[in-house]
């Protein structure tokens, strides 16, 4: 079996000859700025050769400005500016909507390759109505763009995009704590602004469909609302029959529903397996998450692909003989009770990258290989 024949034999239920390892991205098809990177460039030789690869489409941000699914559909209504201060990169953005301004930041460095929002587009709850009245126009990729990634990928692996949730697009264009607030002071606008961000994001997915995208979907953003962060009953109003609707239109074009939630998701799995998602990641074990993998493996049995569950952490300060261990450890946990892609919690974003954490990386892959 090739890497690709190995995955989508897995996605469709049928046997496969070893239980897949994937580096969640630490491929030169995922992040191309890593393969401009001479630091990573011995990695990504190597993923090249052994990562079962989910090759990432789309942003994995949502964020206005980083996010193609809030794309406007007039881009002279938007001023940009970007400065250096220091070792930063700034973007300045003013949208000058139908009420008025709005305006946000962020900020990357050279050192780490992430955004940081430093302004929220979102700031007062006025602000939300100006939102939902932007003429926002998603981007979809091309078809012609989708079949150069594939034929680009070859038999490496699939392609996966990344879809932002109503929920994600919310939580990332406010402040965090004031979205934690508005829930019990300004329920209404938040599920308006949540209704508006849905029809962009089944926009932008549908959009996409049309265009070829497939087989693989990352569904990212339920971390934000899934409980202890906020109550079961905010998840079940304001997550639950979104994302449904989200893995029905994947599944209508024979596509599969990828799940991502960090931390605790105990009190969320029932809901996972009744929106119908495919596979779910990254499967965290406490004191990260609060259940193991192997009670996990059980729940999930035929239904759900498991895709985890290596901290990150772990691959960046423990030695090889631990890597090893740790492959061995998941393997044994989830014991043939569901199908699984052994895969680390995140992926490293650091530049340069450390030796110790490459080193580990190809000692993931290995031991995947002799033990899987």
């Amino acid at each position: 079996m090739t890497r690709r024949e190995r995955l989508e034999a897995l996605l469709e239920g049928r046997p496969v000859d070893r239980t897949p390892a994937c580096t969640y991205g630490m491929d030169r098809y995922s992040q191309p700025w890593a393969a401009k990177e001479p630091s990573y460039a011995d990695i990504l030789s190597y993923t090249d050769r052994y990562d079962h690869i989910f090759a990432y489409v789309g942003s994995y941000y949502a964020s206005f400005g980083n996010s193609d699914v809030l794309r406007l559909a007039e881009p002279e209504m938007v001023d940009e500016r970007t400065h250096t201060e220091g070792k930063a990169t700034v973007r300045e953005i003013t949208v000058h909507g139908p009420r008025g301004p709005l305006t946000c930041s962020s900020r990357e460095t050279d050192t780490t390759h992430t955004v940081w929002v430093t302004e929220h587009l979102v700031k007062a709850d006025d602000d939300i109505a100006a939102f939902v009245e932007l003429p926002l126009a998603p981007q979809a990729p091309s078809a012609e763009e989708i079949e150069a990634r594939r034929g680009a990928l070859g038999d490496r692996g699939v392609l996966e995009f990344q879809v932002p949730t109503a929920l994600c697009l919310v939580c990332e264009n406010m402040n965090y704590e004031d979205f934690m607030v508005r829930t019990l002071t300004a329920l209404p606008e938040l599920l308006a602004m949540l209704e508006r961000c849905q029809e962009l994001v089944e926009q932008w997915l549908s959009a996409a469909l049309d265009n070829g995208a497939g087989p693989c979907f990352r569904l990212f953003g339920a971390e934000y609302a899934a409980p202890p962060m906020l109550p079961p009953r905010f998840f079940e109003e304001a997550v639950v029959g979104f994302d449904r609707r989200l893995a029905e239109i994947i599944h209508d074009h024979g596509g599969y529903a990828r799940y991502h939630c960090h931390g605790p998701v105990r009190q969320i799995l029932d809901h996972v397996l009744e929106m119908g998602m495919d596979l779910l990641d990254p499967c965290e074990a406490p004191p990260n998450g609060d259940i193991t993998l192997h009670e996990l493996a059980a729940i999930a049995g035929d239904d759900l692909i498991l895709m985890g569950n290596i901290q990150l952490h772990d691959l960046e300060t423990l030695g090889p003989e631990d890597v090893d261990r740790l492959v061995a450890e998941a393997l044994d946990e989830v014991g043939g009770q569901c199908r699984h892609v052994l895969l680390p919690t995140a992926s490293p974003i650091e530049v340069p990258l450390r030796k110790q954490t490459s080193d580990n990386f190809k000692q993931f892959l290995d031991s995947a290989w002799a033990r899987g």
